[in-house]
């Protein structure tokens, strides 16, 4: 849209495409747009209407005394805007401050550590949205959606407004590993342990945390205790028991390893140790609080092999809906779908 005054060009634009117009045709022009489409406030557009006023042209013939009287300053340098009298220029359009990036995952996402590499890409993104305008933000929030479990939100404030993205990434480490460890302290049927090389990191945002069930097998275990225990840095945990997993520990280190009580040295192998205590167990049920090694029946089934069989029967009684078999298991899709492939 061309037109003798900017004004002029923002309103026809709202009911032509691709005009072009002279200073002699802007009045006709201008005459013919219909009142909402000016540019005038709505409660002039309201006022106006209830008189029987329908384009800009009727409104342009009337007194500008009687227009001074019932409208405010504005509505009259608007109008004279229009025409191209001398009025102050237009205000530049200037974005919302707010930045706004998605990231969709095609594969199973267990672990804080999985997240660094993508969220370094929007971290990269954030800051040059924040260097484009010379600011720096001092918060920001990182929104998850998981498969079986309400969407979750994590806050990352800072103390001074900041755009460095690697930075930005060492405070969402922090903050992630403090998120995943009140998730795991929301677990309730099942064992906490915290383990560290030093008994002053254990009730710390360092501390280590090993999830475990009532029959001592791992369940989980958060990025600082994967590091300690020589776990797999991602991905799904192999399975394995306390015994296994402290293989060097004493027969009176064993024994304690699920009772609650102060901190005590747990022996790994030769030079290695670390503190290990029980932070929580499984509430509302009774349990043993000893892990008792029982020889295996060579007759029974592998664990994997009744996971297998689970998944097998679960998956047919949801007549091949898989979303629905993993939601009755509570697994995600993804392990059923490892598990249905084995």
């Amino acid at each position: 849209m061309a037109a003798p005054t900017a004004h002029a060009a923002r309103v026809l634009a709202n009911v032509h495409d691709g005009l072009g117009i002279d200073a002699q045709q802007l009045p006709a022009a201008l005459a013919q747009l219909p009142l909402p489409r000016c540019g005038l406030p709505s409660e002039a557009v309201t006022v106006l209407g209830r008189s029987g006023l329908r384009t800009l042209g009727a409104v342009l013939e009337l007194p500008r005394d009687s227009l001074a009287r019932r409208f405010s300053p504005e509505v009259l340098q608007q109008l004279d805007a229009l025409r191209g009298l001398p009025t102050a220029p237009l205000r530049y359009y200037q974005p919302p401050d707010r930045f706004d990036a998605r990231i969709e995952f095609e594969y199973e996402i267990e672990s804080s550590q999985a997240l660094l590499f993508p969220l370094r890409r929007l971290l990269l993104d954030l800051a040059a949205f924040l260097c484009s305008r010379d600011g720096g933000v001092q918060r920001f929030d990182l929104h998850f959606e998981h498969d079986l479990l309400p969407a979750s939100v994590l806050t990352i404030g800072l103390l001074a407004p900041e755009r460095d993205p690697a930075l930005l990434q060492g405070y969402f480490r922090q903050a992630a590993l403090a998120s995943e460890n009140r998730l795991f302290h929301s677990l309730t049927d099942v064992h906490l342990l915290a383990v560290q090389h030093d008994p002053r990191w254990l009730a710390s945002p360092l501390q280590g945390l090993l999830v475990v069930q009532e029959d001592g097998q791992l369940r989980a275990a958060n990025r600082v205790a994967r590091r300690l225990l020589g776990l797999p840095r991602r991905g799904p945990l192999p399975l394995l028991g306390l015994e296994a997993l402290f293989a060097g520990a004493s027969a009176a280190q064993r024994r304690r390893l699920l009772q609650p009580g102060a901190a005590h040295r747990v022996r790994l192998g030769e030079g290695s140790a670390v503190y290990l205590q029980r932070l929580q167990g499984p509430r509302g049920a009774a349990h043993r609080s000893t892990v008792r090694s029982t020889p295996a029946d060579p007759g029974a089934p592998l664990l994997r092999d009744q996971q297998r069989e689970a998944a097998r029967r679960a998956a047919l009684a949801a007549d091949g809906n898989l979303s629905l078999a993993a939601r009755q298991l509570g697994i995600s899709r993804t392990t059923l779908y490892k598990l249905l492939r084995d």
